[in-house]
């Protein structure tokens, strides 16, 4: 009994990590993968389903990255600074 080949959008969501880790325990079988040097997520199945994991994994990637590319509104990438009591301009 073999592990089934991944293919399809599992596939791509692994092809498009700069890196992953597969790790099979009695747990079940955990997924971490690297989107870019600051976007990482992890997912885990109980049931040892690859699938599941991978995608459970990107998902929290890509909701990572995602946040910190969120527009801040002043076009510096920064949340901007207001001071405490001071009227909307």
């Amino acid at each position: 009994m073999g592990a089934a080949p991944v293919a399809g959008d599992v596939w791509d969501m692994l092809c498009s990590a700069t890196r992953y880790v597969i790790q099979k325990s009695s747990d079940g079988l955990t997924v971490g993968l690297h989107l870019d040097s600051q976007s990482y997520g992890e997912g885990h199945s109980p049931a040892g389903d690859l699938d599941q994991a991978v995608r459970a994994a990107y998902a929290f990637a890509v909701d990572r990255r995602d946040r910190q590319k969120a527009p801040s509104g002043n076009g510096n990438g920064h949340a901007p600074v207001t001071k405490a009591g001071a009227p909307d301009a």
